[in-house]
């Protein structure tokens, strides 16, 4: 059945008109290519749902034994799961109950491919309905899955539309022997020689370090917005000092850095000893990607005063910007973190937090009254002076 997009407005509309439905995106897809697909269940004792795919998308098993559908939490040890598969007009409907009468709370996993002949640009559309456990058994909620078939990116094994240090981690554990079947690895063959090795590696890094062809990833910008962790700015006499906690959760990360006119990175060096690459490349007037990544799949360092230090030039004044900074686990894992700036003054070696907002005398010691309660003086305030009528 073909979907044009008079239908797929008319579902939008329809869908925020009735607000029983939680629309959920899951981006591009190409043609070959096999992705999960995740949704959230709250219910009282147990739920039901039917799932039906669009025509061109097929169901793949989640787990080694054979299994359609899998909890992405503890749901498994709680809760009975009844699965049926009719592989002929791509539906699935699965009952969940409690054998030991504990809700029903868990996200739910399912896997999808794409066939191969599809056609670039359809538009495909799945639904489930689900019904919650309750005596009433009411349409709990209706999500849709909406997909847009496009072509594939070379090295974008992860399918998000955008090559980064994620699928240059994942190509490093296919190469160590840590393959997964969820990704088409001819992807990242990019030489062409039929062969998925270092060389294609460091071709993905080439890619991201000079950010040519290579568009913002819709997926990034989403975890973005999601993103619980900040990255550590401070600064020494040497330059500007780029930290995470707990480092060691993760094996690779890249990150844009933006420097006001007038300004440079000199170079981009680890604070301690690692066996970890280190890159660094301009690719705009202002704008330098720094990639780090291990040939190995190790773990990151912990410095007790970062992970890398940033040597800069210029004596303009202004904010340096870090942006889409991805950090990926030993398994290929991604985690997004926060947008951060930090203010510089007309030296490189006066970088100071912009958002420090705590208040000192002018002999230096802090003062914890806040700033609409402080007397008339002269304060410091984010290492500026401040005059308090």
């Amino acid at each position: 059945m073909k979907y044009n997009r008079c239908l797929y407005l008319f579902l939008m509309l329809w869908i925020l008109a009735t607000g029983k439905c939680m629309a959920q995106y899951y981006g591009n897809m190409f043609p070959g290519q096999t992705k999960d697909v995740t949704f959230y269940v709250n219910a009282s004792r147990g739920y039901q749902f039917e799932l039906s795919l669009a025509k061109g998308l097929s169901f793949v098993p989640v787990t080694e034994d054979g299994s359609f559908l899998t909890f992405e939490d503890e749901t498994q040890t709680t809760h009975t799961a009844s699965v049926y598969v009719n592989e002929t007009d791509r539906s699935m409907r699965c009952v969940v109950y409690s054998t030991t009468n504990v809700p029903c709370t868990s996200n739910v996993k399912i896997r999808v491919k794409a066939a191969s002949d599809i056609n670039i640009g359809e538009e495909l559309i799945s639904y489930c309905r689900i019904l919650s456990g309750n005596e009433e058994g009411f349409v709990y909620s209706e999500p849709y899955w909406a997909y847009i078939v496009d072509r594939p990116i070379a090295g974008d094994i992860t399918g998000s539309g955008n090559v980064d240090v994620q699928d240059a981690t994942i190509t490093v554990n296919y190469i160590l022997g840590y393959s997964s079947g969820v990704y088409d690895y001819s992807l990242v063959d990019m030489n062409n020689d039929g062969e998925v090795d270092v060389f294609d590696v460091t071709a993905i890094i080439n890619v991201i370090l000079s950010g040519s062809s290579n568009p913002a990833s819709a997926r990034m910008l989403a975890r973005q917005k999601d993103a619980q962790e900040s990255i550590n700015l401070t600064s020494d006499e040497k330059g500007l000092l780029f930290g995470i906690g707990n480092a060691g959760r993760f094996t690779s990360f890249q990150f844009d850095v933006e420097v006001p006119q007038g300004a440079d990175i000199l170079g981009v060096e680890w604070i301690g000893k690692t066996n970890h690459s280190l890159q660094f490349a301009k690719n705009g007037e202002n704008r330098y990607t720094v990639v780090a990544l291990s040939m190995e799949s190790e773990p990151l360092p912990f410095f007790d005063s970062g992970l890398l230090r940033l040597s800069l030039s210029g004596t303009t004044c202004g904010e340096i910007e870090f942006s889409n900074i991805l950090f990926v686990t030993p398994d290929g894992k991604a985690d997004c973190f926060t947008d951060s700036k930090i203010g510089m003054k007309t030296e490189i070696q006066s970088v100071s937090y912009s958002h420090d907002n705590r208040i000192h005398d002018v002999s230096g010691r802090q003062i914890d009254t806040k700033r609409d309660q402080l007397v008339k003086g002269i304060y410091i305030i984010n290492n500026k002076k401040v005059v308090i009528r």
